[in-house]
């Protein structure tokens, strides 16, 4: 974005300042002008996904609130919030990981090409059964590179921060919550107001692959209800099974499995920001640049920060475990005369089984639940033993999805750091707030307003504090 642009920003910003001043809004005018900074040093270092959230929390800070478009109720026409639309826009444009869908590439296998021999090779069928063995070695091999944790830590708080809109999906579609969080992301760059399709506006139906959606409704759609028909395009809707394979099939199958089926290697879509992938990328739909390096965060390295917080949890094998314990308590009892009494006995000693599963996992309907933390010598049940199964269940019932879930307590951070913002609004005051900028940032000594430049003076007749107007005018000189 040129110079030009920018100082455009600043001048519509600095009037959108003055008049949410005039209607007694409650944001802070030096976290506007350093938001706005922020976005513009991440530019620079060219980090598009935290260019992009910067954009989303400043915008929605200057809307008052939520940045989801809602029937019927047309956001006021700001300039600068137009501007800020379409700078957003045009970041996620050159972000976003093409399409590699089959029926846009084609099925033709292409031939070896430097990306292909520098990112981790795969198996280039794209049967779940060929290949679930080999998506499960790549994730128990995958490390998220060391420059690009901090990366993936930030997204994936952004997974949590979108979490009870997800919710509301999910509970309509099956998909867990954070399946939908991870596409959001990539499709995108979690922006409410685009459609979980293909990261189009939710102003008309999808112009890019696939085109049209959704066929029902009329513009403009709801989040919500763009994303319960982008999964049931796919088919995930309704779909109860979700073991860690199929969830990395699944995401990749959302994509496309041309990196699979033409080139042969790991996909970006899932393995961007890890040791699978370097370098190849669908520039847009069905347009492969060997040489692009991918700036979004691939979505096994979100999960991967996800699981090693708890806040998701992958635990298939523990059921087969619980159900092997819980059989040999059946016989405990050692009077044979009053079996079925003590086996009804142990039955609210049963509470202990799960708390050696901290994520919610189901036990199969057809086993019976754990009656007895002991683990006695096996002994094969007899007769008696068969009330036990009737009367356990009562007692812990199991819980409703086979997916898993967030434990209650998994935090919501926000993608945005919080700034330090000035204690006091004075123009001295503020004048030496932003002395302690991030760490990533260039000192903030170099947008400080100077107290001798006209232009702040000219702007506080307008309702804008001469120091937020002197700091626009130095913002607005400045540019590389």
């Amino acid at each position: 974005m040129d110079q030009e642009a920018w100082n455009q920003i600043y001048a519509d910003l600095e009037k959108d300042v003055a008049a949410l001043a005039k209607r007694g809004a409650s944001v802070s005018d030096i976290d506007v002008i350093i938001g706005i900074d922020r976005a513009r040093f991440a530019m620079e270092r060219g980090d598009s996904d935290e260019a992009i959230a910067r954009i989303q929390d400043l915008r929605r800070q200057l809307r008052g609130g939520d940045d989801a478009p809602t029937r019927g109720s047309p956001a006021p026409a700001s300039p600068v919030l137009d501007r800020l639309d379409a700078l957003e826009d045009n970041l996620h444009a050159t972000t976003r990981l093409g399409s590699a869908r089959l029926e846009i590439v084609g099925e033709d296998e292409e031939a070896p090409t430097r990306a292909a021999s520098q990112n981790t090779k795969v198996n280039k069928s794209i049967k779940y059964e060929d290949i679930k063995d080999e998506l499960q070695k790549l994730w128990d091999t995958c490390k998220v590179r060391p420059d690009k944790q901090e990366a993936a830590r930030r997204e994936a708080d952004r997974v949590v921060a979108n979490r009870k809109v997800y919710e509301e999906i999910s509970a309509k579609t099956q998909v867990p919550w954070w399946f939908i969080g991870l596409i959001h992301g990539m499709e995108c760059s979690f922006s409410l107001s685009k459609h979980l399709h293909n990261g189009d506006s939710l102003k008309a139906r999808t112009w890019q692959v696939p085109a049209g959606r959704p066929k029902d409704g009329s513009p403009v759609f709801t989040f919500q209800e763009s994303a319960v028909d982008a999964l049931q395009v796919d088919g995930f809707a309704g779909k109860t099974d979700w073991p860690l394979p199929m969830v990395l099939f699944r995401l990749e199958r959302y994509n496309g499995f041309g990196y699979r089926k033409k080139f042969g290697f790991a996909s970006p879509y899932l393995w961007s920001y890890t040791n699978h992938f370097t370098s190849g990328k669908y520039v847009k739909d069905g347009v492969f640049d060997a040489n692009a390096t991918s700036k979004q965060c691939g979505t096994s390295a979100m999960l991967r920060d996800l699981l090693d917080r708890g806040i998701v949890t992958f635990d298939e094998k523990k059921p087969d475990a619980a159900v092997a314990t819980a059989q040999p308590p059946v016989a405990v009892p050692s009077s044979p005369a009053p079996a079925p009494a003590p086996v009804a006995t142990p039955a609210p000693a049963a509470a202990p089984v799960p708390a050696s599963a901290p994520s919610t996992v189901v036990q199969p309907a057809s086993a019976p639940a754990p009656t007895a933390p002991q683990a006695p010598a096996p002994v094969v049940p007899t007769a008696p033993a068969a009330p036990a199964p009737a009367a356990v269940p009562a007692a812990a019932p199991a819980p409703a999805q086979p997916q898993v879930v967030a434990p209650a307590s998994a935090p919501a951070p926000v993608g945005i750091a919080p700034v330090p913002a000035p204690s006091a609004p004075a123009p001295a005051a503020a004048a030496a707030a932003p002395a302690a900028p991030p760490a990533s940032s260039p000192p903030m000594a170099a947008v400080l307003p100077k107290p001798e430049d006209a232009a702040a003076t000219n702007a506080s007749s307008s309702g804008v504090s001469t120091a937020v107007a002197a700091a626009l005018a130095e913002l607005a000189k400045r540019g590389r």
